[in-house]
């Protein structure tokens, strides 16, 4: 997943060269079910038998974030499925693409509190970020 989310980085890097502007990812989303990367599109209600995989949701998060964090071209992204009210966790299956209280929104907790090579200078506060370390620090 790694290498492959490396030549996503290469892509974002090619595209904003080719507009001279950042790039900025309008939506990524992972099924918290063993292999979400793998057409991480479909929706698990039509699929049978699935098993709730924690680790392989924060996996796939961790594998694309980690790469476009040293990208100076990208600007970041949003997440797909993350809902208005964050304690409400009626909207979906347990398998489904929200992160919240769930390993995944760990991971993602760190990417938006790293530093990201596309932050200006005086953006970066050194000493300001998650209060317990995470993965990308």
């Amino acid at each position: 997943m790694i290498d492959r989310a490396r030549a996503q980085r290469d892509k974002v890097h090619e595209l904003a060269a080719t507009w001279g502007k950042p790039v900025l990812f309008t939506e990524i989303g992972y099924t918290t079910r063993p292999d979400p990367a793998v057409r991480p599109w479909e929706w698990p209600d039509a699929m049978s038998h699935v098993k709730v995989d924690e680790a392989a949701q924060a996996a796939a998060y961790r594998a694309l974030v980690g790469p476009l964090l040293d990208e100076r071209d990208f600007a970041g992204f949003f997440v797909w499925r993350v809902y208005a009210d964050p304690d409400d966790v009626s909207q979906e299956a347990p398998w489904g693409f929200s992160p919240r209280g769930k390993l995944a929104e760990i991971v993602l907790r760190d990417a938006f509190t790293a530093p990201w090579a596309c932050d200006p200078w005086w953006a970066t506060v050194p000493g300001v970020g998650a209060r317990v370390p995470g993965i990308y620090r």
